[in-house]
């Protein structure tokens, strides 16, 4: 393993675990916003 691969790889996972935490924010979010919709209603 060179230390070129080791990095790409370490990047590679570091952007992978920020999608996951910017999806479950967004799904989050969301899911706030339905909720306060449906009492406005």
């Amino acid at each position: 393993m060179s230390v070129m691969s080791i990095s790409c790889m370490v990047s590679m996972m570091g952007i992978g675990c920020m999608y996951m935490c910017l999806s479950f924010v967004t799904d989050f979010f969301i899911d706030i916003i339905r909720k306060q919709e449906l009492r406005k209603s």
